[in-house]
């Protein structure tokens, strides 16, 4: 299996997370620039997006179902997949916070004279934010390594990043909830610094 990620997507740092808590993984890295539509990428992502999963049957180019095959590869299974609406609600808020995050990022480095984008990029952030609020003070969440819950810490992580004044809106509550959250050693594994390194393989 070869994995083509680049070092700054929150997508491609999800996809090696997963693949970190996934046993004995016979996985590679390939790192690329996807703006620039690399032909190695192209031939196994014809949308030329990242991260992509290489198998010798085919590719997988979607993020969460590459955490879910790796899960299913896997010899062991460390990472639950959601079983209730709650665990549903919370990957799919956790999913759009981060896309909604990454979308402004872009529009910033590459129209940033996209005015009426860049604002509803940002409401949807601020509103995603309160929304996650509201839902962990209304019945807080016990911490489990969960995909839901790896995907909100790896969102909220690349906000603190990329938009600091709106993660700035997280309660102190949830923010404590996510710096205890039993993932993190994973997560501080696959920090900014280690995938900047643009390793081969997963240590």
């Amino acid at each position: 299996m070869k994995l083509y990620l680049n070092a700054t997507s929150p997508f491609s740092r999800l996809a090696v997370v997963a693949a970190k808590l996934t046993e004995n993984l016979p996985l590679s890295l390939t790192w690329v620039e996807p703006w620039e539509n690399p032909d190695s990428l192209l031939a196994v992502n014809p949308l030329g997006q990242i991260p992509a999963l290489e198998l010798d049957e085919g590719a997988i180019s979607e993020s969460l179902a590459i955490c879910q095959y790796f899960q299913m590869a896997g010899q062991e299974q460390r990472l639950s997949l959601p079983q209730s609406s709650q665990e549903f609600t919370q990957l799919g808020l956790a999913k759009g916070l981060m896309e909604l995050s990454f979308r402004f990022v872009a529009l910033s480095r590459f129209h940033p004279q996209a005015g009426t984008l860049h604002q509803r990029s940002l409401d949807g952030v601020s509103r995603a934010v309160v929304r996650l609020n509201q839902d962990w003070h209304q019945q807080p969440w016990p911490p489990q390594t969960s995909l839901s819950q790896l995907v909100l810490l790896v969102a909220l992580d690349y906000l603190q990043l990329r938009l600091p004044e709106q993660h700035q809106q997280v309660t102190p509550e949830l923010t404590s909830w996510c710096a205890e959250h039993p993932l993190q050693p994973a997560l501080q594994h696959v920090s900014l610094e280690w995938l900047a390194t643009q390793p081969a393989v997963i240590s």
